[in-house]
C-alpha cells in the first residue's frame, strides 16, 4: 500500500533538508522501514514480532498526519493481532510473534490506544471510536486496577496474586492522562494515585524504568532497578504535555537531575542505578530526542542540531519512534491542550 507524504512528513522532511541537505527524516522514511501488511514492526517484516505500544504510538502519528485510512489500517491490525480480534472487548498483549501473542497484557498500549481512540472520533469524525474507547476504559478500571491501602486505588503496569505490583512510569503519558481523567472521573482518581506511586519511587531527581511494590505499597528497591531508555519515554511524554496541570507540577521535579546533567555538559547520562545510586554512560540519540522539548536556549539549539542531522536508520526503530514526537512538537507541526486533546498547527 503506497502512502502519499502528507503533513508530518513533508515538515519533517523540509526542515531536515534545511539543515542537512539529503536527510530524508520523516514520517514517510519511518513507514517505510517499519510499516507492512498494516503493522509497525522493526523490519516491517511477516516474522517481526509486533509491538502493542509501536501500534498504538502510530495511531497518534495517523491523527498528526491526518491519515484517515492509516489510522484505520493499523488499528485493524493491533485488534486482529493483538486483542483477539475486538479492541472494544480486549486488551492488547504486549506483542504478538507469527500468531502466537505473549501472555503479558499491555496497560500502556491500552491507555494510549483509548486516549488515540477519543482523538480520532473527533479528527476523522468517527462516533464508533468514542464508543471503543468507553468499553477500553471499563476493562482498564476492572484489570488495572489496585486497591492499595497505602496507595489507594490506582492503576498499575502488572499485578500478582499476592497482589504484589509494577508501575512504570512510561505507561503513564501526562497527555494521555489528562485526556483520560477528563473523560473519566474515577479513571482521573486512578490515574492520579498511579502518578504518586511513581513520585514515591523516584530516586534523587530520577524516574526508574519499572517500579516493583509489594501488598502494602512498600517500594522494592533492587539492584537491577534503574532508569534507562524506557524511562525516556516518560521525560519526552511530559514534556511535550501542556503544563496546566497539578499533575504536571507533581512530576516535574522527577526530570530534575536529567536537566541538570544536560545544563553541565550537554550529556545525560545512560543509565541510573537506583541501588547503588550511580550514573552510567552517555545517552545516545534517543536521548536527544527525548531532552529536546524542555530544553532552553544553546541547549536547545544544540539538541535541535543533533536530532536533525542524525540519519535514521532501520535499527534506529525506537530512537526514531521518540523522534517522531518530539520533531513533530519542536516544529510545531502539533500541540496539547491542558486536557490532553491533540490541536494540529496547519
Amino acid at each position: 500500500m503506497k502512502f502519499k507524504k502528507t503533513l508530518l512528513s513533508l515538515i519533517l522532511c523540509t526542515c531536515v533538508a534545511g539543515a542537512n541537505a539529503g536527510n530524508l527524516y520523516g514520517y514517510d522514511k519511518y513507514l517505510n522501514y517499519h510499516y507492512g501488511q498494516g503493522r509497525i514492526t522493526e523490519n516491517a517484516k511477516a516474522d517481526d514480532t509486533i509491538y502493542a505500544k509501536y501500534q498504538a504510538y502510530n495511531l497518534f502519528f495517523a491523527i498528526v498526519d491526518s491519515n484517515k485510512e492509516l489510522f484505520a489500517t493499523l488499528l485493524h491490525n493491533l485488534e486482529s493481532n493483538l486483542c483477539l480480534g475486538s479492541v472494544d472487548l480486549y486488551i492488547p498483549n504486549k506483542s504478538s510473534t507469527l500468531g502466537k501473542t505473549s501472555d503479558t497484557l499491555d496497560v500502556g498500549a491500552t491507555l494510549f490506544t483509548a486516549y488515540a481512540l477519543i482523538e480520532a472520533s473527533e479528527q476523522f469524525s468517527v462516533p464508533e471510536y468514542k464508543d471503543k474507547a468507553e468499553k477500553i476504559i471499563k476493562c482498564i478500571k476492572t484489570k488495572f486496577a489496585v486497591n492499595n491501602e497505602v496507595l489507594g486505588e490506582l492503576i498499575v503496569s502488572s499485578v500478582d496474586k499476592n497482589q504484589n505490583f509494577t508501575v512504570k512510569p512510561s505507561d503513564f503519558p501526562l497527555f494521555v492522562v489528562q485526556r483520560l481523567s477528563a473523560h473519566d472521573g474515577e479513571l482521573k482518581k486512578q490515574l492520579h494515585n498511579s502518578y504518586v506511586a511513581i513520585v514515591k519511587g523516584a530516586g534523587d531527581g530520577f524516574v526508574a524504568d519499572e517500579l516493583q511494590f509489594n501488598a502494602d505499597g512498600n517500594l522494592l528497591i533492587k539492584k537491577n532497578t534503574i532508569g534507562a531508555a524506557d524511562a525516556l519515554k516518560f521525560y519526552l511524554f511530559l514534556n511535550i504535555s501542556s503544563k496546566a496541570d497539578a499533575n504536571f507540577r507533581l512530576l516535574k521535579p522527577l526530570y530534575d537531575n536529567m536537566e541538570k546533567s544536560l545544563n553541565k555538559d550537554l550529556k545525560a547520562p545512560l543509565e541510573y542505578n537506583f541501588f547503588d545510586r550511580v550514573e552510567k554512560g552517555e545517552g545516545t540519540i534517543a536521548y536527544t530526542a527525548a531532552l529536546l522539548p524542555d530544553a532552553k536556549g544553546k541547549i536547545k539549539d544544540y539538541l535541535r542540531t543533533e536530532l536533525n542531522s542524525y540519519v535514521f536508520k532501520q535499527k534506529d526503530f525506537y530512537a526514531h519512534t521518540l523522534a517522531l514526537f518530539s520533531l513533530g512538537y519542536d516544529k510545531h507541526l502539533f500541540s496539547l491542550a491542558p486536557n490532553g486533546k491533540i490541536i494540529l498547527n496547519k
